[in-house]
């Protein structure tokens, strides 16, 4: 179990670059990019270079699990452990902004920044 999980699991929050979150948040954002790294590419096409990136950075040459959406507990064991792997690279691309996440919550994964996009 990563440091983060935990963290939450402990003392329901997790520490994030910019903030504080509740366990419960800390969750959420997991299993919404197990989600995304797991969507089929065909729903996804604009970012199925940053997903396939991401899987390849993970040291898997690609996606694993079925072709077709499936619930993360429906896969096999190796697959669900190879998806984690996923999930934290794309949480250490996401914070050393390496990847930019194109939904809102990929906030909670930068550091905090001034309305200038400096450092505070």
């Amino acid at each position: 179990m990563d440091t983060r999980t935990w963290q939450a699991m402990a003392t329901g929050r997790v520490q994030l670059l910019s903030q504080q979150v509740k366990a419960g948040t800390w969750f959420r954002l997991m299993r919404t990019i197990i989600d995304e790294l797991n969507a089929p590419l065909t729903e996804c096409r604009t970012a199925n270079r940053m997903i396939m990136g991401i899987w390849d950075q993970a040291g898997h040459g690609g996606r694993v699990g079925p072709l077709k959406w499936q619930p993360h507990e429906g896969y096999t064991i190796d697959s669900q452990i190879r998806t984690l792997e996923a999930t934290a690279t794309a949480i250490q691309l996401l914070e050393s902004d390496t990847v930019s996440g194109r939904g809102p919550d990929s906030a909670f994964f930068r550091g905090l920044q001034t309305r200038d996009g400096g450092e505070p």
